[in-house]
């Protein structure tokens, strides 16, 4: 009997990709800053930790019921397959700043809350799947982004963060 269960484990996914949003957990993206860092870094919020030399800065307006404080999982914010790196905590108000590598065409690609997990977990493959299951449940891009404001250039993460932060 014993054996049986130890075969069905083996046997079926541990974790099937999950998209926990509605369509309706990002409402706007408020304001878009590209940046460059001279010295790149090791991005902490996906498993396989790329290098990052440039991405995207977001103000998103998000539903405040997806950033309670917590001190238990919390449903993972995703720009297409990729994890973001949250600047703030964006409760109570919904105003989130995110970090996010390059590559991302926003008018493409949804913003959204995936499963319960931490995102330095969440591999590549795990990202793939999950915008896939997005995309089943019809989450689509943000209509409208702004227009992006110049390109920052900042010497390295720390740097990167104290601008983020300092965007009102």
């Amino acid at each position: 009997m014993m054996f049986a269960l130890a075969v069905l484990t083996l046997a079926s996914p541990a974790s099937a990709a999950t998209v926990v949003d509605d369509g309706h957990g990002v409402h706007a993206i408020l304001s878009v800053t590209p940046f460059t860092v001279t010295t790149p870094y090791k991005y902490e919020f996906s498993a396989e930790h790329p290098n990052v030399k440039s991405g995207l800065i977001l103000v998103l307006d998000s539903d405040p019921i997806w950033l309670i404080p917590s001190d238990s999982k919390q449903a993972v914010l995703y720009v297409g397959d990729q994890p973001v790196e949250k600047v703030n905590k964006g409760f109570p108000d919904g105003r989130l700043i995110v970090i996010v590598p390059a590559g991302w065409d926003l008018t493409r690609v949804p913003i959204y809350y995936g499963g319960y997990e931490l995102p330095e977990t969440v591999t590549a493959q795990m990202g793939k799947d999950t915008l896939v299951q997005a995309r089943k449940q019809g989450l689509a891009p943000i209509l409208n982004p702004p227009t992006p404001l110049p390109n920052v250039t900042v010497a390295d993460h720390a740097e990167l963060l104290k601008v983020a932060a300092a965007i009102k």
